[in-house]
């Protein structure tokens, strides 16, 4: 059996999907922003990736991924780098510096890697849509539920894992 049989068939086309591919993931994410004045970029933290469903190609991805988040009530959007941007599906605004709820459509390529597991290598991602946490309960309570314990384990005021000691460096 091909490694690729792990990805199933295309959302779209019901097309086996080749090692390179789409991917609408939805991660559970926070921007970490440098201080002001400072000479370093914003930071996304990924603290969760789930994927939600995969395509073959950008042609099979681009109308199955609006389809999946409209089917939700989910109407994709661009997006900045904030910090405040407003919730795909009710427009409140999210501070992205908080743990929330984002679609991202990503490509990349499955690889077999050493001990039989597979390894993704992403080429490129683009958000589609972020949801604040009420709308986050609503289309997924467990993607919920693990933005409530990201959030009761990330450090305040400094956005790092309590376990870890910080500077201002480290920002």
């Amino acid at each position: 059996m091909p490694f690729t049989d792990f990805l199933g068939p295309c959302e779209t086309c019901g097309a086996s999907n080749p090692a390179q591919h789409v991917a609408l993931d939805q991660w559970i994410v926070r921007y970490v922003y440098a201080p002001e004045g400072s000479h370093q970029n914003v930071k996304l933290q990924v603290l969760n990736s789930e994927q939600a469903t995969c395509y073959c190609s950008l042609a099979c991805a681009d109308p199955g991924a609006e389809a999946f988040l409209a089917a939700r009530g989910i109407h994709p959007r661009a997006y900045g780098a904030g910090p405040i941007e407003p919730c795909a599906k009710c427009g409140a605004p999210i501070n992205l510096a908080e743990v929330h709820l984002s679609y991202e459509l990503t490509e990349g390529t499955l690889r077999e890697a050493e001990n039989d597991t597979l390894e993704l290598h992403v080429s490129d991602s683009k958000t589609l849509a972020k949801l604040c946490e009420n709308c986050a309960a609503d289309i997924d309570p467990l993607a919920a539920a693990s933005i409530s314990r990201q959030v009761d384990h990330v450090d305040v005021a400094c956005g790092h894992r309590p376990a870890v000691k910080c500077t201002d460096g480290d920002l």
